[in-house]
């Protein structure tokens, strides 16, 4: 069994106000932040030589661990608000003082103010964050001596962010079970994510050391000079254990193929959504075949466009399944007078890749003028690229509600049947269990799925507007005797905390 060194901070007060780049709550606490904290409990609990010899190659040890894991409380964002502060001119007051004189009213210390912005994070009573790096198994002797030094300067840590984030800290080897029990959401590093939190590295402790004398003597010299920024970081980014993977999207318009007539070429959702997405992997595994992207073999494709194992006779499976583009038409979302939107025809149609293929993606942007076929070889459409950013695509009216939308989403919704991987037989226990495994399959993480708080609802007769009756829909060709049925094509899925949805779902899309 595995082992911990585990650094805890208990906050002593339900608001935290650290910020993060750009000036934006930054929650959870950056491994940086309570690294910095440490470090400066240790200098004042061992000086001189004593920092040297104790505190420094513990210090050290720790910022080359790498990211840590972080166990926490959910952080929500407060309601914004501006204070007062002392703008630093006080030299302007204290010369009146000094020549005997009371400053005039505009140069008085209460007038001389500026207004900031406070925007804390709330957190719950008694809230603990835990911060874990995993340690070799078993623990060699020197660095249980460096867990213990670490833990005893963490004793000593009483704020961590702003000043009057006042904290209790403490640390210990923990073992993994110890580990899993900890309570709280759990940030884990990854390779894309919308929250960047910045890690010490193995420069860290010498910059910071040398940035502090740099401080001490910004003034020598009868002149001010300005303290340069810490750079010796890395900026990590998190996801917590529940938050959906972010994947890059390549978004196209269906055009007309008349040139006098510059309009969309909308297809018929129920009868053609299997129809368009199979002709958009058609034309990218043509495009792939003749231009070999990244050197990809004829068993990449197979696997990256087709989703199939190297011979291709079967689906892949298991983790290189995640390798695989996704081909999601997007019916219109049409606001029809007072009666809210209404899921329409197909004019639009994303390529979705996986969480770390944003070249792929990239790359398949040069489809943008390719035109679509038919089994039959007839044209029937025309691609044009929607030529704009993932966050840009975000606030599209007919896109972005695919995305998640701006701020992310908490409920997600299909426009199309869901395909189930394996019979219900009208049974509503394994209907839920099937839809489970689908949304799973789809690539949502198995501890949003499996969350007790998520409520899931599903029937034969879509939630929304335009969304027929299961039975309308034409299913993939592969799937015309499927083991497996559709499931209600309105399925609606809610979850109880926040959570960014992905841009689809095994069958279905998200919105």
């Amino acid at each position: 069994m595995g082992s911990y060194f585990c650094l805890s901070a208990n906050f002593l007060d339900p608001a935290f106000h650290g910020r993060g780049d750009g000036g934006e709550p930054e929650w959870p606490p950056s491994p940086l932040r309570l690294y910095q904290a440490v470090l400066a409990a240790a200098a004042a609990r061992w000086r001189g030589p004593q920092f040297a010899e104790y505190a420094a190659p513990a210090l050290n040890w720790l910022a080359g661990l790498g990211p840590p894991v972080i166990a926490g409380p959910v952080g929500q964002a407060g309601t914004p608000f501006r204070i007062a502060v002392p703008n630093n001119d006080m030299d302007v007051s204290a010369g009146f003082w000094v020549a005997g004189r009371e400053p005039p009213e505009n140069k008085s210390p209460q007038k001389l103010k500026a207004m900031k912005t406070v925007r804390p994070t709330r957190v719950p009573d008694g809230a603990v964050g835990h911060y874990l790096w995993e340690l070799p198994d078993p623990v060699p002797a020197e660095v249980r001596g460096f867990a213990e030094t670490l833990a005893a300067a963490a004793r000593s840590v009483v704020a961590l962010g702003w000043g009057v984030d006042l904290v209790a800290g403490h640390g210990r080897v923990i073992d993994a079970a110890e580990a899993d029990a900890l309570p709280g959401e759990r940030w884990r590093p990854t390779t894309a994510s919308d929250t960047p939190l910045r890690v010490p590295m193995a420069d860290t402790l010498a910059a910071l050391a040398d940035r502090h004398q740099k401080f001490l003597g910004r003034l020598d010299g009868g002149g001010f000079t300005p303290v340069p920024p810490l750079a010796a970081f890395r900026v990590v980014p998190y996801r917590r254990a529940t938050d959906p993977p972010a994947r890059p999207v390549a978004a196209f318009e269906l055009r007309d193929l008349d040139p006098d007539r510059d309009r969309f070429r909308p297809f018929d959702t129920p009868r053609h959504a299997a129809t368009v997405a199979g002709m958009v992997r058609h034309a990218v595994a043509e495009l792939a075949g003749a231009m070999r992207p990244f050197g990809w073999t004829d068993e990449d494709i197979l696997a990256v466009v087709h989703g199939h194992t190297p011979d291709g006779n079967d689906r892949i499976r298991g983790a290189v399944a995640d390798r695989r583009l996704m081909f999601l038409p997007l019916p219109t979302l049409e606001s029809r007078g007072g009666a809210g939107r209404h899921v329409g025809m197909i004019r639009r149609v994303l390529i979705v890749g996986p969480p770390d293929g944003r070249d792929a993606v990239v790359w398949a942007r040069v489809l943008s003028g390719h035109i679509l076929t038919a089994t039959d070889g007839s044209q029937v459409a025309g691609l044009r690229r929607i030529d704009r950013t993932d966050s840009a695509l975000r606030t599209d009216p007919n896109v972005g509600p695919y995305l998640g939308g701006k701020g992310g989403a908490a409920v997600w919704s299909t426009v199309t049947p869901v395909v189930l991987p394996g019979y219900d037989e009208r049974d509503p226990r394994k209907a839920w269990g099937l839809l489970r495994k689908a949304f799973v399959q789809a690539g949502l993480p198995p501890e949003l799925v499996q969350d007790p708080r998520t409520e899931l609802d599903w029937r034969a007769v879509g939630f929304r507007a335009g969304v027929g009756h299961v039975r309308e829909y034409r299913r993939p060709d592969p799937l015309d005797n499927p083991p497996c049925t559709t499931s209600g094509s309105g399925s609606r899925w809610r979850s109880g905390g926040r959570w960014r949805s992905g841009p689809g779902g095994t069958g279905g899309l998200a919105y």
